[in-house]
C-alpha cells in the first residue's frame, strides 16, 4: 500500500467513526427524552432523524444539565471535517499524480 493512499483512507475512517460515534450520542439522547416522556410525546425509530432538532431542544428541557448535546455536535463537527479533509486531500493527491490509478 502507497503512503498517499494511508494519508487519504486514515482520516476518512477517523471521521466515519467519528460519525458513528455522534450517532450513537444521538440515540441515546433520543433513548433519555422516550424514558422521560409520556406515551403519546414518544418518537418512533423512523421519525428521529426527520426531528432532529426539535429532539435537541426537547432534550435541553428535560435535561439543562446533560452534556451528551455537546459531545454529539463536537463527534459530528470532526467527523465532518476528518471526512471533508480526505475528499478534499484525495482530490488533490489524484491532481498531483500520487495515486498511480
Amino acid at each position: 500500500m502507497e503512503w498517499p493512499l494511508v494519508v487519504f483512507l486514515l482520516p476518512w475512517c477517523l471521521g466515519w467513526i467519528a460519525t458513528g460515534m455522534s450517532n450513537s450520542v444521538f440515540l441515546s439522547i433520543v433513548r433519555e427524552i422516550n424514558a422521560a416522556s409520556p406515551i403519546d410525546r414518544r418518537v418512533g425509530f423512523w421519525m428521529m432523524g426527520l426531528k432532529l432538532w426539535g429532539l435537541l431542544k426537547r432534550h435541553r428541557e428535560l435535561f439543562p444539565e446533560s452534556k451528551e448535546r455537546y459531545k454529539m455536535g463536537w463527534l459530528a463537527a470532526m467527523g465532518a471535517i476528518l471526512l471533508a479533509a480526505a475528499v478534499i486531500g484525495g482530490t488533490f493527491m489524484k491532481i498531483a499524480g500520487w495515486f498511480r490509478n
